[in-house]
């Protein structure tokens, strides 16, 4: 443990292996983390998609698409499975689901039509209509945060760290948020009621 607790210290790089956020106290581990900390014990992933928790609904405005994996780990010399974990991402996380849209008409937009003044000037939350191009980064989250989740496991390192950050929900994000388009938000309310 001791061996452990040098090598998070000394060969870890906060900012880059692992990092916190203001406001929150616990630190969290990063993909790069990760890669060391299997390199350090000789582990090599494998991802395997886990079906039941996959979801493929082109028909849905946006298009829900979400994606599961187990990440197995494997120790290189001996070829034994010494961890897993498992990850899932959607497209329907509101950082693939939505883009910013920019008024770039000069004067100031229209009223009631969501747009919000920013010190860059005036942007609204749209649907993004090209979720399709967010796929492969879908497939890269869920593979990521099913690794970090294993390497936590494997390697003991959870009292150290987190799961990545972005699995965390700040306290202002808490509430839900508003979706700019009536009608999606019709859908949803009807799809979760």
């Amino acid at each position: 443990l001791k061996e452990l607790k040098a090598f998070v210290t000394d060969i870890l790089v906060e900012g880059i292996d692992y990092g916190a956020e203001p406001g929150i106290p616990e630190k969290f581990l990063h993909k790069p983390g990760s890669e060391k900390l299997m390199l350090v014990y000789n582990l090599r992933p494998e991802f395997h998609p886990i079906e039941s928790d996959t979801i493929r609904n082109w028909s849905e405005t946006p298009p829900h698409i979400q994606l599961a994996f187990r990440c197995v780990l494997i120790h290189r010399a001996t070829g034994m499975i010494v961890g897993e974990g498992s990850g899932i991402a959607s497209t329907w996380e509101s950082k693939y689901r939505y883009r910013a849209d920019w008024w770039n008409k000069g004067g100031e937009p229209p009223a009631g039509e969501g747009w919000k003044k920013t010190k860059n000037g005036y942007r609204k939350q749209t649907v993004n209509p090209d979720v399709s191009d967010c796929v492969n980064t879908v497939i890269k989250m869920a593979q990521k945060r099913a690794q970090i989740d294993a390497v936590l496991r494997a390697t003991a390192t959870s009292m150290f760290f987190k799961q990545e950050l972005d699995e965390v929900v700040r306290p202002e994000e808490q509430q839900a948020k508003p979706i700019a388009d009536p009608e999606i938000e019709k859908k949803v309310l009807e799809t979760v009621g």
